[in-house]
């Protein structure tokens, strides 16, 4: 793995993008060193901050910062600020020393001025967390020595045994499971805390949950009574209710019974009122028999003048064909003619005394007057009048008139006829009126007894129902909402004598019930639920313990192995430490040692703060992981021709040696996949810092090394230059120079 590129923007005075990229020499087999250069002041510092703010740097001290936004470009007089800082870290990863399936690793991080802030990998929002470890795993990160700062070479000098310990770890490729440590130890204080609090709740329930457990014993004994009484009283309910029931619908039974003949009669009584309506709607017989009378009358005075007039032409005709002698008598034929006629005058009135329906004044008075016309012709032809008249005209008009009488018999005799049967029909329909009227009567008397009879059945139904209500309120109040009836077959008929009994033996087992007493439904519910509050918290007390134990066996592995990869990476970077001082020096001793800390002495010094809280802990009786100890690095260093009890004897030169030598130890032992180095050379002189020149040179084939200096030792090493320069808007460019391009040319 090494650096690619690194792409600022926005990013302290990096205002427009820039990109620095660091090429691989393949055929060398140097990893490549690159040379920032430039003025004091022109920005050069700011590409090692935009390196460390990258890799997740929090720290705005060694940010150089006061506050987060200090790194986004606060504009100048001659530049506007801008909202947003950028840096994108760009890694080959072709032999994925970093624990990802991929072949470039780009790591982003993205700060806006309204304080919104993210990480990204390969272009996916990510964690801190997942940086750090990502970072860890492939043995370098941006508090250790992957990146060493202007003051931070005096600093591995000046900082305490433990501190200085966290640079020997990630030498010794243990980062990443010392962050793994961390985590557990966290999970582990956490999981003890967690125990703790479950315990004292275990502690502060108990006592009441003993309590709630005496009373709910009570119920027992109280069940027992209860449960027999509630089999007493589905015995007594269901049989009652069921006996209700039966007798209900035995009831309702017959009440559908009458209520359907009460219908039915209903129904034909409707009937028999509707037929009765349209035989009271008919009109009057009478109206139709004087229509009868009227057209008979008619008809009958129609023929009698054709009668009179039939025999005024015969008469006519016999004196025309007989004359007349004189002083002779009428002939016997012309009289008998005559009197054909008015017999059959009498014979039409003795027909109409016959019919009474048919006698009126009208009638008398028309056949008095024929006869008296009949008798007035007799007494002319007597007298011998003769009128003189066509004879063959007379002959054709009695012809004619003989014909119109016997229509005019025929249509009478229809018109009698009609009148007879009207008459009868008439007779039939008072009859049918009479009897219908006698018949609705009845029904009527019918219907009134069945709706009686089905009001009776109504009013012993509805006495049933609030019977059977009244049971159901008794069974609700004494049996709970939820009482469920037992099916009609269990129930069990009972005569009046057993329900009796059995409700004395209800009676007294609920007097039985009330000496025992009651409990009050809550205290049963708070006891189910501190019960159920107990049970967990035993488990989950249970399981924490376990868990407990599972961090102490994973926190001793990852210390063992910790441990057991730090010990050999320890003599090889002290080894290395020796080799490096010598060679810085000419000469010289130099030796890392291991200096182990009780953990019990370490604590007198903050007891003032945590020691209540500690004390608290042990009463707690946890099985928290408590360190036996803690291991420190001592640094002793004798340049040649002195000596020296202790480093901080060493001036600022021999300090700064010290330290370079110590750091190309720790980069020999476990390269980091590129070290950026930031003017750790400026308190060197020319002899020395060719020295330290050549080192770098000797570890550049482990390691890429990016170094800002003014050495000129280095810049001649270096495979490429990058020359920063500060402008007159106050913002920073970059100028590369590739050094094999200028070898070529020359």
């Amino acid at each position: 793995m090494y650096l690619e590129k690194l792409e600022l923007q926005g990013f302290k005075s990096f205002v427009q993008k820039i990109t620095l990229e660091f090429p691989h020499p393949r055929g060398s087999g140097r990893r490549g060193i690159t040379a920032i250069v430039g003025p004091n002041g022109s920005g050069k510092s700011n590409l090692a901050d935009a390196v460390r703010w990258v890799m997740g740097e929090q720290s705005l001290k060694t940010l150089r910062s006061k506050k987060s936004e200090d790194v986004i470009f606060s504009g100048t007089d001659k530049r506007a600020r801008v909202g947003l800082a950028e840096v994108s870290l760009h890694l080959n990863n072709e032999d994925r020393r970093a624990p990802v399936d991929y072949s470039e690793v780009v790591i982003k991080r993205r700060l806006y001025r309204s304080g919104e802030s993210e990480y990204l990998l390969n272009g996916n929002r990510v964690r801190l967390q997942d940086i750090n470890m990502l970072l860890a795993e492939a043995s370098f990160g941006q508090k250790t020595y992957s990146i060493i700062g202007q003051g931070m070479v005096d600093i591995i000098l000046s900082m305490g045994p433990l501190e200085r310990k966290e640079f020997f770890d990630e030498a010794a490729g243990t980062r990443h499971l010392q962050l793994k440590k961390e985590d557990a130890l966290r999970k582990l204080e956490q999981t003890a805390e967690n125990l703790r609090q479950g315990e004292a709740l275990i502690q502060e329930i108990a006592p009441r949950l003993r309590s709630l457990t005496r009373q709910v014993r009570r119920l027992e004994r109280r069940d027992q009574v209860a449960s027999e009484l509630k089999i007493m009283q589905e015995r007594y309910y269901g049989g009652y209710f069921y006996e209700l029931i039966a007798e209900f619908r035995l009831k309702e039974k017959a009440l559908n019974d009458v209520s359907v003949r009460r219908v039915k009669a209903d129904e034909e009584l409707k009937k028999m009122e509707a037929q009765f309506a349209v035989m009271e709607k008919t009109a009057p017989s009478g109206e139709r028999f004087e229509i009868l009378a009227k057209k008979h009358q008619g008809s009958w005075e129609a023929k009698e003048a054709r009668r009179e007039r039939l025999l005024n032409l015969r008469n006519e005709l016999a004196r025309q064909t007989v004359p007349k002698q004189q002083g002779q008598s009428l002939m016997p034929a012309q009289l008998l003619s005559d009197l054909a006629a008015l017999e059959a005058s009498l014979g039409s009135l003795e027909d109409l005394l016959k019919d009474n329906a048919a006698i009126n004044a009208a009638n008398l008075k028309n056949i008095l007057r024929s006869l008296q016309e009949h008798l007035g012709n007799l007494k002319h032809l007597v007298a011998g009048e003769n009128v003189g008249i066509d004879s063959e005209r007379l002959a054709q008009e009695i012809e004619k008139l003989h014909h119109e009488e016997q229509t005019l018999d025929k249509e009478l005799k229809s018109l009698q006829q009609e009148m007879q049967k009207f008459q009868e029909t008439e007779d039939e329909k008072n009859r049918t009126f009479f009897a219908l009227e006698r018949a609705l009567q009845s029904k009527r008397q019918e219907a009134t007894a069945l709706l009686n009879e089905e009001n009776e059945y109504r009013v012993v139904m509805a006495r049933l129902n609030a019977t059977r209500e009244s049971l159901e309120a008794s069974m609700r109040e004494e049996l709970g909402e939820s009482f469920v009836l037992p099916e009609q077959k269990t129930a069990l008929a009972m005569s009046t004598g057993e329900k009796e009994s059995l409700k004395r033996e209800i009676d007294q087992l609920k007097v039985r019930l009330a000496e025992i007493g009651s409990i009050d439904p809550e205290t049963i519910r708070e006891y189910e639920e501190t019960q159920s509050r107990f049970d967990f918290l035993s488990i989950q007390s249970k399981d924490l313990k376990q868990g407990i134990k599972d961090l102490h066996k994973i926190i001793e592995d990852l210390e063992s192995t910790v441990a057991r990869q730090f010990n050999d990476s320890f003599q090889k970077i002290a080894h290395d430490f020796e080799h490096f001082f010598k060679v810085l020096f000419k000469g010289g001793h130099a030796k890392l040692a291991k200096v182990s800390y009780e953990v019990e002495n370490m604590s007198e010094e903050t007891e003032d703060e945590e020691g209540a809280e500690e004390r608290g802990k042990k009463e707690t009786g946890s099985e928290e992981h408590k360190e036996t100890e803690r291991v420190g690095i001592e640094i002793q260093a004798t340049p040649p021709g002195k000596r020296l009890k202790g480093i901080n004897m060493l001036s600022g030169g021999e300090r700064a040696l010290t330290s370079l030598a110590l750091i190309c130890a720790i980069i020999s032992n476990n390269p980091a996949p590129f070290v950026v180095l930031d003017e750790v050379d400026a308190a060197l002189d020319e002899a020395n810092s060719a020295r330290l020149a050549e080192i770098i040179d000797q570890l550049s084939h482990r390691s890429q090394f990016i170094v800002i200096t003014h050495n000129r030792a280095i810049m001649h090493e270096a495979n490429m230059l990058y020359g920063v320069t500060m402008g007159d808007d106050g913002t920073s460019k970059v100028l590369s120079l590739k050094m094999e391009e200028i070898e070529k040319k020359e």
